[in-house]
C-alpha cells in the first residue's frame, strides 16, 4: 500500500470515528441534570434553536415565578422524551420545576409546577403541536400560549459567506493531520468522559439501594412503634416511656432528614440514628420481657481505619475497610421478638457507605475537612386525639411528651395533603408527537 493511500486509509477512519463518537456521546439525564441546574437551558448542537433564545424563553416564564427549564436533544432517546426527562428530574429532586424536552420527534413536559396548571400546559403543548414548525418555533409557541405573552427573540446575526481557493492538492497533508490530530482529541474526549459517566452512574445506583434500605428501616421503625404502642402505655414504666419516645423522635428526624440526604455521610449519619432507634426499641421490649437490655451499638465512622488491627479471633473481621463486625446481644438476655420488623442496616450497606464517602473525602483532601451533619432538635407537634382514620399518635409517656409519633398513614405517605388554586398538582407526565 502507497503512503498517499495509507495516509487516505487513516482520513477516513478518522472522519468515521468523527461520526460515530458524538453519537456515543448522546446526552445522559446526568449530564443534563448536571446543565440546567442553574441556567435553565441544555441544547444539542445541530437545532435551529439557540441557547441565547432558549435562555430568553426561560426567562418569560420563570419571570411569571415558575421555575422552568428547556432541554432539546439532537436525536430521540430510546426511551422517548417523557421518560428521559422524568430521569432529569429524579436527578434534580425538589429543583425541577417543569422541564420542556423537545427530540426531532416528540416534545414533552415534566416535573411539578408551581404557577400553572396541567390543564394549561396541555393547552399550550396543543398549540404548540398545531402551529408546527422548527424547534424554535415548537419552544416559542409552547412558552407563548404557557404564559399569554409575545416573546421577542433576537434575530441571529448574519455571518458573511467567503470563499477559498484550495490552490491545488497541496493542502491535502494538512487536511489530513488536522483530521487525525481532532480524530484523536475526539477520542480520547470521548474515552475518559465515558469513564466518569460510568462510574457516576455507578454511585448514583449505589446510592439509590442504600436510600431504598434506610427507607425500609424507617417505614420498619414505624410499624414497630405503632405496634408496641398500646404495650408501652399499660406499662406504666418510666425507663420504657423514655426508650419508646425516644426511639419516636429518631425515627421523625430520620424520615425528614433522608428526603433530603444525596451523600454517603449523610446516608451514615441517617443509618446510625436508626441503629439507635431500633436499639431503644430492643431495650423497651427487653424490659417489657423483663430481661436486660442488649448494649448500644456503636455509630461507624465515615473514614476507614487508618491502621488494620489483627484478625479478630474466628476469622470473622469487619471486611477490607476495617468495619467492626454488627453488635450481637447475649444469649439468654434478649432476643428480639418474631412479629418486629425492624433489624438493623445490613453490613454490606455500610461498607459501601463508607466506601463511597472514604473515596470523596480523598477526592477534597486537599481542601477544608467537611462539616459533620448538623443535628436538629426534631419539631414537637401537638398530639390530637386518636382516631381510627390516621393522624399522629399521641405519646406514651405520662410525663406528657409530646414527640412525634408515626401515623397510620405514615406506612406509605407523611405528606400533609395541602390544596392549592395553583400549579400542577404533584408531579406530571405529559406529551405530544411532533407534526411531520
Amino acid at each position: 500500500m502507497t503512503s498517499h493511500a495509507r495516509i487516505s486509509t487513516v482520513v477516513v477512519a478518522l472522519l468515521l470515528l468523527l461520526v460515530v463518537a458524538p453519537a456515543a456521546l448522546a446526552a445522559e439525564p446526568a449530564d443534563v441534570a448536571q446543565e440546567i441546574r442553574d441556567d435553565g437551558v441544555f441544547v444539542e448542537s445541530g437545532s435551529d434553536l439557540s441557547e441565547a433564545d432558549a435562555g430568553e424563553l426561560v426567562a418569560a416564564v420563570r419571570n411569571q415565578g415558575e421555575r422552568f427549564s428547556i432541554v432539546v436533544l439532537a436525536d430521540d432517546p430510546g426511551s422517548g422524551a417523557v421518560v428521559f426527562g422524568d430521569a432529569v428530574v429524579d436527578r434534580l429532586g425538589g429543583l425541577a420545576g417543569l422541564i420542556f424536552v423537545l427530540t426531532p420527534d416528540d416534545l414533552a413536559v415534566v416535573g411539578s409546577g408551581e404557577v400553572y396548571t396541567l390543564d394549561e400546559i396541555d393547552d399550550a403543548l396543543d398549540e404548540a403541536i398545531d402551529a408546527g414548525g422548527s424547534d424554535t418555533a415548537y419552544a416559542t409557541n409552547f412558552v407563548e400560549a404557557l404564559t399569554g405573552t409575545d416573546v421577542a427573540l433576537a434575530p441571529e446575526p448574519s455571518e458573511p459567506v467567503t470563499s477559498t481557493d484550495s490552490g491545488g492538492g497541496g493542502g491535502f497533508g494538512f487536511i489530513g493531520f488536522i483530521v487525525i490530530v481532532g480524530g484523536a482529541l475526539v477520542l480520547i474526549f470521548w474515552l475518559v468522559r465515558r469513564s466518569k459517566r460510568n462510574e457516576d452512574l455507578r454511585t448514583e445506583n449505589q446510592l439509590a439501594a442504600a436510600r431504598a434500605e434506610i427507607q425500609e428501616q424507617i417505614d420498619a421503625v414505624a410499624n414497630d412503634l405503632l405496634d408496641m404502642e398500646d404495650e408501652v402505655r399499660s406499662a406504666n414504666n418510666d425507663r420504657v416511656d423514655d426508650l419508646y419516645n425516644a426511639a419516636g423522635e429518631a425515627y421523625q428526624e430520620a424520615s425528614d432528614t433522608l428526603a433530603k440526604a444525596d451523600s454517603p455521610r449523610e446516608f451514615l449519619d441517617i443509618a446510625n440514628d436508626l441503629e439507635v432507634a431500633i436499639w431503644q426499641l430492643d431495650s423497651a421490649e427487653a424490659l417489657l420481657d423483663g430481661k436486660q437490655p442488649p448494649p448500644k451499638p456503636t455509630p461507624e465512622r465515615l473514614e476507614p481505619a487508618a491502621v488494620p488491627g489483627p484478625e479478630p479471633a474466628g476469622g470473622t473481621g469487619g471486611g477490607p475497610l476495617g468495619v467492626p463486625p454488627r453488635p450481637t446481644y447475649p444469649k439468654g438476655e434478649y432476643a428480639r421478638r418474631p412479629t418486629r420488623r425492624s433489624s438493623g442496616m445490613s453490613p454490606n450497606l455500610i461498607e459501601m457507605l463508607i466506601t463511597l464517602g472514604a473515596g470523596a473525602l480523598a477526592g477534597r483532601s486537599r481542601g477544608p475537612a467537611p462539616a459533620p451533619r448538623a443535628r436538629t432538635t426534631p419539631t414537637r407537634r401537638s398530639r390530637p386525639s386518636r382516631r381510627s382514620g390516621g393522624g399522629f399518635l399521641p405519646s406514651p409517656s405520662r410525663k406528657g411528651s409530646s414527640s412525634s409519633r408515626p401515623s397510620r398513614s405514615s406506612r406509605s405517605s407523611r405528606s400533609s395533603g395541602r390544596s392549592s388554586r395553583r400549579g400542577t398538582g404533584g408531579r406530571i407526565r405529559t406529551g405530544r408527537k411532533r407534526r411531520k
